[in-house]
């Protein structure tokens, strides 16, 4: 009898952001918000298949030069449903992590980025798995978003440069 085995879905890369960001503010902290979620300047927002994919693979990129360096932060959102008002989107910080690209480039869209080889987590409870081996050798992670239904990106600038990310639901 043939062995039969689970489908697997995924999704094809995508970048976060549309437009490459420059600037970008500390990161804050998050709280409910009637406001849904949305992409505007630092901020790139994506929505899941929440039926089949529940982890994302992330890498960030900067358009600048060996060692720069950046902050990214990931938080995930669900609606609130309250009966006769605005939704509430409930979210929390998945992981914010410092990224230092490297000698790596990748063309994407028409930007040469510099690929990161080094991230490291400066907040965050576990929910990333970090695959960052350093030495010129490129790094990304693995995110698992709990099933919030809206990932929410964020970045700030440490070193001059243009910063984005590309990601896909796996």
């Amino acid at each position: 009898m043939p062995r039969s085995f689970p489908t697997t879905y995924t999704s094809s890369w995508r970048k976060v952001l549309d437009t490459n960001t420059s600037s970008g503010t500390a990161l804050a902290g998050k709280s409910g918000t009637t406001t849904k979620p949305s992409t505007t300047g630092a901020t790139g927002v994506i929505n899941p298949n929440a039926d089949q994919c529940n982890s994302l693979i992330v890498i960030p990129l900067h358009d600048g030069t060996d060692t720069n360096t950046f902050n990214m932060s990931i938080h995930g959102y669900s609606a609130y449903a309250q009966p006769g008002s605005d939704p509430l989107y409930v979210g929390g910080l998945l992981v914010d992590v410092l990224v230092a690209v490297t000698t790596l480039t990748a063309v994407i869209d028409g930007t040469t980025f510099q690929l990161p080889d080094t991230i490291t987590v400066n907040k965050g409870d576990g929910a990333v798995h970090i695959i960052s081996p350093g030495s010129n050798f490129g790094a990304s992670m693995i995110v698992d978003t709990y099933g919030y239904s809206t990932i929410e990106f964020e970045f700030d600038a440490v070193s001059a440069g243009a910063m984005n990310a590309i990601c896909r639901w796996i």
